[in-house]
């Protein structure tokens, strides 16, 4: 059951909020629109206030995909001009496609990619086509 605003249950009737109760609730939405910037760490978004309107704004992309085969880690490095692969330092290849604007794809032996640092939504379907060249080139 939903309650009159500035109303609490007590078991038996109604009880009115005194008015400490409102000036404590008064200044601690005051703190909580005093601040800048919330961060949910569920989802890793942040949101900037603003006049108690919220904004999102996207920032970073992360996906990740399967070619489907396995893949030579060593011959894709030697074919392809933009890959880093030490396997000292790392078990995958760090591909930087030009497409892709500044993002990069992990790839790994498994055949397992990981795409960091998309920044728009339609750079996706650039890295599955990117995706579609590597399987063909492997």
């Amino acid at each position: 059951m939903r309650l009159p605003q500035g109303r609490q249950d007590k078991g038996e009737g109604f009880h009115l909020f005194n008015r400490q109760d409102d000036q404590r609730r008064n200044e601690e939405l005051r703190r909580r629109q005093a601040r800048s910037t919330l961060h949910n760490k569920e989802t890793h978004r942040t949101w900037i206030i603003t006049k108690n309107r919220i904004t999102v704004k996207l920032q970073n992309i992360v996906a990740t995909g399967d070619i489907g085969q396995t893949i030579d880690i060593e011959r894709l490095s030697v074919k392809l001009p933009n890959v880093i692969y030490e396997p000292e330092q790392f078990p995958g290849a760090i591909y930087h496609a030009k497409e892709l604007e500044g993002a990069s794809i992990l790839v790994f032996a498994s055949g397992k990619v990981v795409f960091a640092g998309l920044k728009r939504q339609e750079l996706l379907e650039v890295g599955k086509r990117v995706l579609t060249d590597l399987a063909h080139i492997v």
